[in-house]
């Protein structure tokens, strides 16, 4: 956010409160990002099929276009003069960070033995099997 802060005020030309205005930014990229994770979670693992049967039980649709997102978002940061650009703009990288974030928590998630498998492991019993 320390760049950012120069963003806002040398290249937006915000200069009335641009520490204001970098918490405000922040502030409206994880409020977003938090309004996308709950909803793209339940799609992708499944919960969802009636409602979205092509995307249901799968992550990389979801990562690969968080990705677009986020660069296409950065790129747009470019174009703004505004602050209510930039705002419109940081709403989309924070929601777009917010499906990355899920599916890279989902997927470590996935990742773990279940717990069926974990209660007969040898890392549990011991040395001896016990």
């Amino acid at each position: 956010q320390t760049f950012f802060l120069y963003y806002v005020h040398d290249v937006v030309r915000y200069r009335s409160d641009p520490q204001g205005a970098v918490a405000y930014l922040a502030i409206v990229g994880q409020c977003a990002g938090a309004l996308t994770c709950y909803p793209v979670g339940l799609i992708s693992d499944g919960n969802s099929a009636a409602f979205f049967p092509r995307w249901s039980g799968r992550r990389r649709p979801f990562v690969y276009g968080a990705c677009a997102v986020l660069a296409a978002g950065n790129l747009a940061l470019l174009m703004c003069t505004e602050l209510s650009q930039v705002a419109a703009v940081c709403a989309i990288l924070g929601g777009a960070n917010g499906v990355y974030l899920t599916m890279d928590t989902s997927l470590a998630v996935d990742t773990l033995p279940s717990s069926s498998s974990s209660s007969s492991s040898s890392v549990d019993k011991g040395r001896d099997g016990k």
